[in-house]
C-alpha cells in the first residue's frame, strides 16, 4: 500500500482545489488499482471509490493530490488519461459539483416545463 488514507474526509478550502474527479474506470477495479493508477500521477493523501447502493464501485473516484502542483498537473493532462484505451471523464471537484447542480436544476427544470405543458394541453377536445 502507498500510503493512501482511504478514510481521509473531504476538508473544505484548499483540498477542494487539490481534489479530482475522474470517471469512466472499469468497474472491476479496487483500492489497490486505484493507488497504482493515481501513484504514476502523484502523491495523494485521499482517495474515494465511489460505490452504488449496492455497495459496488461504480467506475468513478474523488482523489485529493498531496500537492496542488500535481493536481494541476492531472488536470491538464486529462485529454490524454486513458485505461484500456477508454478516455476517462476527469474534472476538478469543484467543476464536479457545479456541473452536477446544473444538471439537477436542469432536470427540475424540464419536469416543470412538462408539468405546465400537461396543465395547458386541453383534454375535453
Amino acid at each position: 500500500s502507498s500510503g493512501i488514507n482511504a478514510e481521509w474526509p473531504l476538508r473544505p478550502g484548499v483540498a477542494n482545489n487539490k481534489t479530482v474527479y475522474v470517471k469512466g474506470l472499469p468497474l472491476t477495479w479496487n483500492m489497490d488499482k486505484a493507488e497504482e493508477f493515481f501513484a504514476a500521477h502523484g502523491k495523494t493523501c485521499y482517495v474515494k471509490l465511489r460505490k452504488n447502493q449496492d455497495t459496488k464501485f461504480k467506475g468513478s473516484i474523488f482523489a485529493e493530490f498531496a500537492d496542488q502542483a500535481d493536481a494541476d498537473k492531472f488536470l491538464a493532462a486529462k485529454e490524454t488519461l486513458k485505461i484500456d484505451d477508454k478516455e476517462l471523464i476527469v474534472m476538478g471537484r469543484n467543476d464536479y459539483f457545479k456541473s452536477k447542480n446544473q444538471n439537477m436544476k436542469d432536470e427540475k427544470n424540464q419536469k416543470r416545463k412538462k408539468y405546465r405543458l400537461r396543465l395547458c394541453v386541453d383534454t375535453t377536445a
